[in-house]
């Protein structure tokens, strides 16, 4: 067994930082910022030199080049600059905390032990200043805009100059080639320095690095080319004279020499990012918001379950179809895949290429130890490691991590060292020394291997279990079609587009996926293989996604911004969402379309640490040294603590409730420093509190931890799992399958499965299995009970479900169209339920088994925005720029609004009377409010959520609360550490009492009255007997027996009486019979699972008709009468016939009220209601007319019919009182019989009191409660 260590206190290990190395990369790029701008005056002289006698085509290239080298060097002068400052910044960041982790070492050694320990559950230790690294953000918004030289044109192919200044412009730029072309390889070293001595923050400069020295080479040719320029003009004339010639010529000699005219703007410096890393943002279909990438994400083959990772994925990210990020791999321009991964080692760094074609760097470094290695990935949880297989053996002289054994030994690597990267979280990739992918894991039994071909091509990608997917290349080294161990194929399909190879169609058992391009060879749509187009993409010349086209018809338009910041909104500029990103391409801030605001902040792993919602409330995170969330704590005050083991595996959690106003923190702080020191002094408590101030909680509550166990050093599931009640859960794994399961009751579920990982059989503590079994293709076929009930399911070659077919022998029929739509359904009787498609691809008309249609739109956004109802009811919706639904019109014109907090939170339904319920949230207080006019009622929950309080308030909506109103009705709740509920006080102030056993199952109920209930638990962790009155000598016992498929079949009660249950082969009950039952009844069912028959003893059998809709058309009584039903096409019913054959019709309006009702004898009811449906007048047969009125919250309050009030009633929800006046019993005086009742905190009746007129009797009682807490 192995556990983790308590969360670090004061961390002992000194900042890593060596100032020389820090001063030296900072003092080199101040010196190379320098260099470049005290050089570029002379340049742009050189030029305006040259230009005074230079005309033509050539003396425009040069004037476009020059400035172009201009105007980049002053950016990179700029960017070097700011790196300094960085570097400065992380030097003073380092210093400070080195300080800081002094003070808490200090502390600690200061206070020992004991005092430590208790600082750390009582919080009274002085607030340790939290880690600090500097903002490494480079700022590329000021950076100046190009210039424009103007030159003149002759308009004719002809360039003329005085070659001896177009001579000193070449040497010019000679000259700068000269100063600076040392300057990339000594800034690399430095850079390399300082990631290996100074580990305080991460900076990474490669990408500047590299512009630099692009810029030095474009300067190089530039030089070159102008010097060509000069050789042919002095060629035709003298150097000091103007010499004119052809263009042709110059193109000729330029061409001979084998270099180009050509310089493009350097990007100083861009995030390039490509892939999806997970801090992003993305927009829509997706775009990276922070660069505009285009990427498609698709996995053409996978397997299911434990065997998952043997599959097959692409990318495809526009930005790397073209440019200086450009990429053409095996499945063509634009797209890496897993089968591409690759590790690439040079000088400086390893880079790795991951399957969504992102580039992680591991820059070299040299160890305290004086020994080679790599540095953490900037911003990742990624390590690179070199590791001599000799350090990977176990005590049996292999490789002790099975993973890396099979991974090994399945693609032949026999080499003496391996290259690995792995995260904090159990994953890691296997490299050969050169780089070549071999093979990945994330526990045991997940290993997958990549066996290459001849060509060192990925031939086969195989799991440890045996699934495995092999790879075909086309001649031209693409990947043609990939095939699975269980039939599966895919075949690929290219395009050449102006040289290059694109992906244009995937061809798969399902259909055919398909890609079309722009002129510039980029993904312009994505078709499914149903037909639907997915999204439609337009782009700048960067490849950046500038406009999208959705399946639903949308235009969503991209602009980006200075300061990373990316407009994303409709055509006509609605729905506009600010997203904001850092130089890293992290997601930093949102601003949606109604104006509220999420932020989010990075650690330097890339943890979300700090998430402000658009309501302000926020939660943080805290990282360790290995990039592991160690402490969670939430706006509420919840604070969740985490510890982990060696190998990155959670072994506890420990939730706290924290105290989060700042003042009540430190009061509690001072009065358990007080008390402490108190009680060092031998003082009383009472002594120590004296003075202080008052904190009746604590600022840290434990509220629960939880604590797991692992079998050994591979396996990432717990062996065992302790609750916070101290109740310990075992598991049991083979090779990452769990095998059995053991509660802390001693229940146990034993797990089977086949060589694939595919579940195959479950079985119980009493042997019972239930069998699963399936195809070669891997598709569950069949489901087995354990009393040998049979489920079966058939699959067409696309692996869609065609048929069920239940034990009963029913089968449930399924059609497809291509691509994989479900298109029809049918019952076993045969009616047929038919599905029509839209162009997004959603489901737009249901047609029922009478042809009877459902129809849908949709609008712009995706959202449901009318349903229309067979029979033509309609009813529409309206959202807000959240994507919320803020508005329903029903078919009557009815508006239903419904309102949100700024965390999107329902707030407030009110319907088109403008009756409202009311909800609002006050998080600082953890509570929530709501108003149905009715009660208002407040619900308090603890840090966790939980509702602990529950007051029911007066209306303070109404009017002035009477000074003889109750106390608000208030209940309280209690739980233990596993999160039951132990203690629940009632508003009467009844106390009712719950006992879990280890497994969380309810043993004991205490009422409030003292009456107890006990449970008991059979082997397999069911109900197996109810004590009522345990413990008394009226206790009594109802025993619970079940079938080997777990359903109940014998229910015994005290008495000795019974009650059976028999099921059909589905499940269903077929009768209820036993000594016990007071009327056994028997009940048949359809093949389609309905109710075809009810017998018992008092009314006989009642037999049921259904039509193809599964409405029910005709009843026969017990004596053999028949009533039938009809309906109108929105499934009202409109006519009943009885079995003496007398008709009583019905008349609806849209929204499904009865607006008529005709009886036999031709009798006319009709009702009018409201526009929330509630019930207006009733005009009987006749002529009188009943009406029905309602108080402001909805509640019916009076009855009048043809005019004359019947009655009245008045609520009192302070004083819980209904007070009704009845203006049919009047006394002599013409008054109202008064009647006036009232109720309890729990909301039953309790008193009654009768006035009649001016005598008024004495109250008296007609309800009340027993010693139970029952009426009597």
């Amino acid at each position: 067994m192995s556990s983790g260590p308590n969360p670090p206190y004061a961390k002992k290990d000194d900042v890593k930082f060596d100032d020389a190395t820090s001063d030296a990369l900072a003092n080199a790029c101040r010196s190379v910022a320098q260099n470049i701008d005290s050089a570029l005056p002379g340049l742009k002289s050189s030029l305006t030199k040259a230009l005074e006698d230079f005309e033509g085509h050539y003396a425009e290239i040069t004037a476009a080049n020059i400035d172009t080298a201009v105007s980049d060097g002053r950016d990179i002068a700029s960017i070097f600059r700011q790196l300094a400052g960085v570097v400065d910044n992380l030097k003073e960041a380092a210093h400070k905390e080195q300080s800081n982790r002094q003070k808490a070492r200090d502390y600690e050694k200061e206070w020992f032990g004991l005092h430590k320990a208790w600082d750390d559950f009582w919080g009274v230790a002085p607030p340790m200043p939290e880690s600090y690294v500097p903002e490494t953000k480079i700022d590329t918004a000021s950076l100046g805009h190009r210039e424009s030289t103007e030159t003149r044109s002759s308009g004719m192919p002809v360039s003329s100059a005085r070659p001896s200044t177009v001579r000193a412009l070449s040497n010019t730029l000679a000259n700068l080639g000269t100063s600076f072309d040392a300057e990339p390889g000594k800034l690399r070293s430095l850079a390399s320095e300082f990631a290996a001595k100074c580990q305080w923050g991460t900076i990474d400069a490669e990408n500047l690095i590299s512009t630099f020295e692009a810029w030095n080479k474009s300067n190089a040719n530039d030089k070159t080319w102008l010097g060509i320029v000069a050789d042919t003009f002095e060629k035709y004339g003298s150097s000091g004279q103007i010499v004119a010639v052809a263009d042709s010529v110059l193109d000729g000699a330029i061409t001979a020499a084998g270099v180009s005219t050509e310089r493009h703007d350097l990007e100083v410096p861009t995030p390039a990012i490509v892939g999806k890393p997970a801090t992003s943002g993305y927009a829509n279909d997706p775009v990276n918001v922070a660069t505009g990438n285009f990427i498609e994400e698709e996995t053409d083959m996978a397997f299911s379950g434990v065997v998952s990772a043997c599959s097959v994925t692409r990318m495809y990210n526009s930005v790397a179809v073209f440019g200086q990020h450009a990429v053409s791999g095996v499945f063509g321009a634009g797209w890496f895949s897993n089968i591409e991964s690759r590790v690439q080692l040079n000088v400086e760094n390893a880079v790795w290429t991951m399957v969504d074609g992102r580039e992680v760097t591991f820059d070299r470094m040299i160890r305290e130890d004086g020994t080679h290695g790599y540095a953490r990935a900037p911003r990742e949880a990624w390590w690179l490691e070199e590791l001599p297989l000799t350090q990977l053996m176990g005590e049996e002289g292999s490789i002790a991590d099975p993973s890396l054994r099979y991974i090994l030994h399945a693609t032949g690597y026999e080499a003496s060292s391996l290259l690995r990267i792995s995260d904090n979280s159990g994953t890691q990739h296997i490299y050969s020394l050169t780089g070549v992918y071999l093979g990945m894991s994330a526990g045991a039994g997940t290993a997958v291997a990549y066996l290459r071909d001849e060509e060192g091509r990925v031939g086969a990608i195989v799991h440890q279990r045996g699934a495995r997917i092999d790879v075909e290349y086309t001649e031209g080294g693409l990947v043609g079609a990939i095939h699975s161990s269980r039939g599966q194929s895919v075949r690929y399909e290219y395009v050449t587009l102006d040289g290059r190879t694109h992906l244009c169609a995937v061809h798969g058992d399902a259909g055919t996926r398909r890609y079309e391009h722009d002129a510039a060879g980029l993904i312009h749509r994505v078709v499914a293989s149903t037909g639907t187009v997915e999204v439609t993409n337009y782009y700048d010349p960067a490849g950046r996604i500038t406009e999208q086209d959705t399946e639903y018809g949308r235009r969503v338009r991209y602009r980006y911004l200075p300061n990373g910041i990316t407009d994303v909104s409709n055509e006509d500029a609605s729905y506009t969402n600010l997203w904001v990103s850092d130089q890293y391409a992290r997601l930093t801030a949102i601003v949606d379309a109604e104006g509220g605001r999420a932020s989010y902040a990075y650690d330097d792993f890339g943890n979300r640490v700090s998430v402000v919602d658009r309501d302000g409330s926020r939660i943080t995170r805290y990282s360790d040294e290995r990039g592991r969330i160690i402490r969670e704590v939430t706006d509420e005050g919840a604070e969740t603590l985490f510890a982990y083991d060696e190998h990155d595996r959670v072994v506890s959690m420990t939730v706290s409730a924290i105290e989060t106003d700042p003042r009540a923190r430190r009061a509690a702080r001072l009065a358990r420093r007080a008390r402490l020191e108190a009680e060092a002094q031998g003082k009383t408590l009472d002594e120590a509190a004296s003075g202080q101030e008052s904190a009746q909680s604590p600022a840290v509550s434990p509220m629960t931890t939880v604590t797991y166990e692992y079998a050994n050093d591979f396996e990432r599931n717990p062996s065992s799992m302790t609750d916070g009640n101290g109740h310990v859960t075992r598991f049991e794994w083979a090779d990452g399958l769990l095998q059995r399961v053991v509660s802390p009751e001693g229940v146990t579920v034993s797990f089977e499965y086949d060589d694939s990982g595919l579940l195959t059989g479950i079985r119980n503590a009493e042997q019972q299995l239930t069998r699963c079994e399936y195809s070669a293709a891997g598709h569950l076929v069949k489901i087995v009970s354990a009393l040998g009930l049979e489920t079966e399911f058939t699959y067409d070659s696309a692996g869609h479900m065609v048929c069920r077919q239940d034990p009963d022998g029913s089968r449930w029929r399924f059609e497809y169209a291509a691509g994989g739509r479900l298109v029809a359904s049918m019952d076993p009787a045969g009616a047929r339920t038919e599905y029509e498609y839209g162009p997004s691809g959603d489901i737009v008309v249901v047609v029922d088994p009478l042809g009877r249609r459902m129809e849908r739109s949709f609008d712009t956004n995706g959202n449901i925005d009318r349903i229309t109802l067979p029979g033509g009811a309609q009813f529409s919706y309206a959202y807000d720029g959240l994507m919320r639904l803020v508005r329903t019109i029903d078919p009557a014109g009815g508006v239903w609004t419904r309102e949100y907090d700024a965390a999107s939170t329902l707030t407030a339904l009110i319907d088109p009377t403008g009756v409202s319920v009311r909800t609002s949230v006050d998080s600082s207080r953890k509570t929530f409010t709501t108003n149905d006019g009715v009660d208002r009622v407040r619900i308090s929950c603890d840090h966790l959520g939980r509702p602990v309080r529950t007051e029911v308030l007066s209306d303070d909506s109404g009017p002035q609360v009477s000074a003889d109103a109750d106390d608000p009705a208030v209940s309280t709740m209690v739980y233990d550490g596993a999160g039951n509920p132990v203690q629940v006080l009632d508003a009467e102030g009844g106390l009712s009492r719950y006992e879990y056993n280890g497994s969380n199952q309810m043993v004991r109920m205490v009422s409030p009255a003292g009456r107890v209930t006990e449970y008991s638990y059979d082997a397999c962790g069911r109900l197996a007997a109810t004590y009522e009155a345990a413990g008394t000598a009226e206790q009594s016992v109802t025993r619970y027996e079940y079938d080997a498929d777990s359903r109940l079949i014998r229910q015994v009660y005290g008495d000795g009486s019974e009650a059976r249950v028999r099921y059909d082969a589905c499940g269903r009950v077929l009768s209820i019979t036993g000594s016990g039952v007071a009327s056994p009844v028997f009940y048949t069912w359809d093949s389609c699972g309905r109710v075809k028959s009810i017998r018992d003893n008092k009314w006989g059998t009642r037999s049921f008709t259904y039509d193809a809709a599964s409405q029910v058309v005709a009843v026969t009584n017990g004596a053999g009468g028949v009533t039938h039903y009809r309906y109108d096409e929105a499934g009202n019913v409109t006519s009943v016939m009885d079995p003496a054959g007398r008709i009583t019709s019905y008349e609806y309006d849209l929204m499904g009220n009865v607006l008529a009702a005709t009886n036999p004898l031709g009798a006319r009811t009709t009702s009018t209601y409201d526009a929330a449906g509630r019930l207006l007048t009733s005009t009987d047969g006749n002529g009188a007319v009943h009406s029905f009125g309602y108080d402001r919250d909805g509640v019916p309050c009076s009855h009048s019919v043809n005019g004359s009030l019947l009655y009245r009633m008045e609520r009192d929800s302070a004083r819980r009182t209904m007070t009704t006046y009845d203006h049919v019993g009047v006394d002599a005086f013409g008054a109202p019989i008064v009647t006036v009742e009232s109720y309890d905190r729990l909301g039953r009746l309790v008193r009654q009191r009768r006035e009649f007129g001016a005598q008024i009797p004495e109250s008296f009682r007609t309800a009340y409660m027993d010693e139970t807490g029952g009426y009597e």
